[in-house]
């Protein structure tokens, strides 16, 4: 697709316009595994990442949180994945019913990329989205499929803001956060026994008539979301704004993706603008607090009940901004 402005400059002066590649969203970093060096993350903290060719910074820094809780697991570089071995239960910021206990956390302040989101301090002109890639989590020989990632795995991508308090330890939980999820349930199994499934919290199959989220309801839809059983995602996400969130999931010929309002997307209760009680014609509600930029990509994995360790390999991830209209 050719390289255009579809961003034009507004201020009548001789600034050049901000070019998008693709006509829809901003790349601001690009990190590939596979040109990082191997590296084992033992403790929390900083950590480099090099970016490809495009990206608006040659580096950026990860940060580390909760790798403690990941008793007898371990966070690598290695073959050119970025790989997760988790062997502790934990949970999604200690917040699911199967742990207290912090899952693991890699995440990345878009404001030290972006000096769009930086300026933007309500995060109202800009929304981010955030893709990772990775190696397919299952494989499949008839109807019977093998786990390639462990029993009770879980891996979630996605955006969260509030991360400065959160990874400078003073905060149990980030202010809001929304991720695309993935879950391996079983090592071996039929469609039916599933041994992966895709969770956006309220993830669905395409199919009309199914309301499930496992390999047996995408199954049954026409190509190409049949793709999703026949070989698996390989590419999972979130579209993140300041009042909405949109999930996604991709294999190499379609893409599924679940919208989110406010509401349901974020933690710390409900978003509605207003709460108008017709009974006592009153208004019980409040309006929402201003947004902030304060927003960071990041990666996370965990084990939740079962036995075995997970291991999840992932081959890049993307960071994008885009012009909310």
């Amino acid at each position: 697709m050719p390289i255009c402005p579809v961003f034009p400059d507004s201020s009548g002066g001789s600034s050049p316009p901000i070019i998008v590649s693709d006509g829809k969203k901003m790349l601001l970093a690009s990190i590939d595994m596979s040109a990082q060096a191997p590296t084992v993350f033992s403790t929390d903290g900083d950590y480099t990442f090099t970016t490809v060719a495009g990206s608006k910074v040659p580096t950026v820094t990860g940060k580390w949180k909760n790798l403690a809780n990941n008793a007898g697991g371990s966070m690598s570089i290695a073959g050119g994945r970025l790989v997760a071995n988790a062997t502790a239960v934990t949970s999604q910021f200690g917040k699911w019913y199967w742990s207290t206990v912090h899952a693991p956390t890699l995440g990345f302040d878009i404001r030290t990329i972006s000096s769009e989101l930086l300026a933007d301090t309500n995060f109202e002109k800009w929304q981010v989205v955030v893709e990772a890639e990775f190696d397919p989590m299952f494989t499949r020989v008839g109807s019977v499929y093998t786990s390639t990632v462990g029993t009770m795995c879980w891996a979630n991508a996605g955006v969260l803001q509030g991360g400065t308090a959160y990874f400078g330890g003073g905060a149990t939980f980030p202010t809001r956060f929304q991720s695309a999820a993935f879950r391996a349930e079983s090592i071996t199994g039929t469609a039916v026994n599933y041994p992966y499934s895709i969770f956006n919290f309220l993830g669905a199959s395409p199919a009309a008539t199914n309301i499930g989220n496992t390999v047996a309801q995408f199954s049954l839809n026409t190509a190409p979301w049949n793709s999703f059983a026949l070989e698996g995602p390989t590419k999972w996400g979130c579209t993140y704004s300041a009042r909405q969130s949109r999930n996604f999931f991709s294999t190499s010929t379609a893409r599924f993706s679940y919208y989110n309002s406010t509401q349901d997307a974020f933690a710390g209760g409900s978003d509605f603008w207003q709460n108008w009680n017709p009974t006592t014609n009153t208004n019980v509600g409040s309006y929402v607090a201003t947004s902030t930029n304060d927003v960071w990509a990041y990666l996370q994995f965990s084990r939740s009940t079962g036995s075995g360790a997970t291991s999840v390999k992932v081959k890049s991830l993307n960071i994008y901004i885009q012009e909310v209209n």
